[in-house]
């Protein structure tokens, strides 16, 4: 199974350490381990690079545009989405992700 996480780089820049960023990464591990695909789609207005964390289990980390990332969306076959985004925080790409 494909499994994305969708979220700015508030939610998801694995470089931290505590918080949300702990649990995102145990889950992804756990379905790594399990044969799962997972990836990660980053929207982002400045350049950050992908982080240590994803380089080094093979995670795919897509950083970008919200038309980047909503296009990726919608050319991806995935089986599931996990949204890491706040409505306060975007409420345009919130509502324009569960439109599609």
């Amino acid at each position: 199974m494909k499994f994305i996480f969708v979220g700015s780089e508030k939610q998801l820049i694995l470089n931290k350490i505590g918080g949300i960023e702990n649990i995102i990464a145990e889950l992804s591990l756990g379905l790594i381990r399990n044969s799962h695909e997972v990836e990660f789609l980053i929207h982002s207005r400045k350049k950050i690079y992908p982080s240590a964390f994803s380089r080094q289990h093979g995670i795919n980390e897509i950083i970008g545009s919200k038309r980047t990332i909503r296009k990726t969306i919608l050319e991806s076959k995935a089986d599931y989405f996990l949204l890491l985004e706040s409505l306060f925080q975007s409420p345009l790409f919130l509502l324009r992700f569960y439109l599609k």
